[in-house]
């Protein structure tokens, strides 16, 4: 029997597979080998019998994180939509010095109920509260600019021609890139110029890398009969930052950084208005402290308003600190909310702390980035928190949009 036992064990070296250990970060881990051992190839020798010894494997190096998604980069655009119709006569024009056919932009959008305006309202006033701001501010702004309709697009003329402004002063070009960083090399850090210049590269750095910044939003324009010419129709496009956008008519180019660099101008149309409300809330924040201290400073130039409810609101209406009169629509609604809410508008404005816009040092300075960027709070945290509130009070909606208005998006390539 014994002898019987050493003659397996030879002949198993020649027929026989070995178990290997392979070693792994926890604990080694026995792979078999399969039952038939396979043929040698006499073109390369014999086979090299297993050593029973395990083989230390390298640790692998952790591939490097990934840069953090873009949570806006999908947001499903939930904006009015809109068609053109040229007017049948044509009308002297003082700016081209030559007759034009006047268009008409007809806006594609449900009637808005009185419910639902007053739940609009009511959400409006709930992310001021939420946030410690004054809701009779968010809401009377709202009704001026919007009726209520948070998914309103401003396609006005002077809406088009701000945005378009905009556009041309912040749109980003390696060229002009590349040229500012010259001339800043011209200036000693001293020179007024440097900063100048310096200001000018970081409003061509505001949307570099948007992706969303070469979309265009194509639209119906409608020709009428004319003579023994047919009626015509055909497509158009404009950018999508040629609008303002939501309750508080923002200017795209102008405000979309606010809530996020990367993100679309439509952003403010989202969640039935509670962005376009934060966003109008951090705007108003950063502006009391700065309209104060103009007023403290020149109050001839800059009225005695400051940051009282007053100022807010006309810093907000017309983009500046003290600037201009407000017009007679924004004075009866200032006398209207005052009758009914009680406001007080030389009292300073109370624009609370809550829900910060920005990343702040203990001193309450900003915090900034490599590109002198102000560094946002967690917008996905406090957009979350606002809706599961509307949700609770049972102010959220479903959106829809009316039938055959579905918008159109292309991107352009420069």
């Amino acid at each position: 029997m014994r002898s019987s036992l050493i003659v397996g064990v030879l002949a198993c070296v020649g027929s026989c597979n070995f178990v290997e250990a392979e070693v792994t970060e926890s604990k080694p881990t026995l792979v078999s080998m399969p039952l038939m051992a396979p043929e040698a190839d006499e073109t390369k020798g014999a086979i090299e019998p297993l050593s029973l010894h395990p083989r230390p494997h390298p640790i692998p190096t952790p591939p490097p994180p990934l840069a953090p998604a873009n949570p806006w980069a999908n947001v499903p655009y939930q904006c009015e939509t809109f068609t053109v119709y040229e007017a049948e006569r044509s009308v002297w024009s003082k700016t081209l010095q030559q007759k034009v056919f006047p268009a008409n932009f007809k806006r594609n959008r449900h009637k808005l109920t009185y419910a639902d305006q007053k739940k609009n309202y009511a959400l409006a006033r709930m992310v001021a509260n939420e946030m410690g701001f004054d809701p009779t501010l968010v809401e009377m702004h709202a009704d001026h600019e919007a009726s209520g309709r948070p998914d309103i697009i401003h396609i006005l003329s002077p809406d088009r021609a701000a945005n378009k402004g905009a556009w041309d002063k912040y749109s980003y070009s390696i060229y002009k890139e590349v040229a500012l960083e010259d001339k800043m090399k011209e200036y000693s850090v001293n020179d007024r110029k440097y900063w100048v210049t310096k200001a000018e590269l970081h409003n061509v750095r505001r949307y570099k890398g948007n992706p969303h910044w070469d979309t265009f939003l194509k639209y119906e324009r409608h020709v009428p009969k004319r003579g023994e010419v047919p009626e015509e129709m055909w497509e158009e496009s404009q950018s999508v930052w040629s609008y303002g956008y939501g309750l508080y008519g923002m200017n795209a180019v102008l405000y979309t950084h606010v809530w996020d660099r990367e993100a679309p101008p439509w952003i403010m149309c989202a969640d039935q208005g509670i962005v376009a409300t934060l966003m109008y809330v951090w705007v108003a924040r950063d502006a009391k402290p700065k309209c104060d201290q103009l007023t403290a400073k020149d109050p001839e130039a800059y009225s005695t308003d400051g940051g009282s409810n007053r100022g807010i609101i006309r810093r907000m209406a017309k983009g500046q600190c003290g600037k201009g009169r407000l017009g007679p629509i924004w004075r009866g609604l200032m006398k209207e909310y005052e009758a009914k809410q009680g406001i007080d508008w030389d009292a300073p404005a109370r624009v609370g702390k809550k829900w910060p816009g920005w990343e702040v040092y203990s001193n309450g300075k900003y915090k900034r980035d490599d590109e002198g960027n102000k560094i946002p709070t967690d917008r996905v945290a406090v957009l979350n928190h606002m809706r599961a509130k509307a949700e609770r009070l049972g102010l959220l909606r479903p959106y829809s949009r009316p039938e055959g208005t579905d918008p159109k998006l292309v991107r352009r390539q420069r």
